[in-house]
């Protein structure tokens, strides 16, 4: 009456441990199946590091602006400087009384620049040379320039 009982405790556990066996193997499958439908991550990346340059950088390009704190229009005037000589068709920019305005992406670069007001007496308008030089411009600067008449 023994050897009966441990013959079904013994088919009992081979069941049992069959099932346990049939589970692992389908997780592994599982797992496997997963990883063969998942795209692989490094197939998306660029192997290296790449070095991204700013736009401007790659354009020479910079901002300029003039900030009028003064009661009078001015006029500015822009020429841009090519070897040794400039040229001959100005960037111009018209200020009212206490406006800012400003060129944005231009080329990078020397300039010579002339400040400029303009009076009106009746029918006479006279013009008035405030300042002239030069300014220098490099790749991705952000320059503001104030201006005041006196």
């Amino acid at each position: 009456m023994l050897l009966p009982v441990l013959v079904l405790m013994n088919v009992s556990l081979i069941a049992q441990n069959d099932l346990t066996t049939n589970i692992i193997e389908g997780g592994k499958t599982l797992v496997e199946l997963i990883r063969v439908l998942k795209p692989q991550k490094q197939q998306y990346t660029t192997p290296g590091v790449i070095e991204l340059e700013d736009s401007c950088q790659l354009g020479q390009q910079a901002d300029l602006c003039f900030k009028n704190t003064d009661t009078l229009a001015i006029k500015v005037y822009l020429y841009k400087r090519n070897g040794s000589v400039y040229e001959s068709i100005p960037l111009t920019i018209q200020l009212s009384r206490s406006t800012q305005e400003c060129l944005y992406a231009i080329r990078s670069g020397i300039y010579k620049y002339r400040l400029e007001t303009e009076t009106k007496k009746g029918e006479v308008i006279t013009k008035a040379v405030l300042r002239e030089g030069e300014l220098k411009l490099k790749p991705c600067d952000r320059v503001t320039r104030n201006i005041k008449a006196g």
